[in-house]
């Protein structure tokens, strides 16, 4: 999963975000 080390601070707190959606 290279692709997650090229996401930029700001993208990741979205990805982070959009993980926690997820998994709830």
């Amino acid at each position: 999963m290279k692709f997650n080390i090229v996401i930029t601070c700001r993208d990741r707190e979205e990805y982070l975000i959009k993980n926690l959606f997820y998994i709830n």
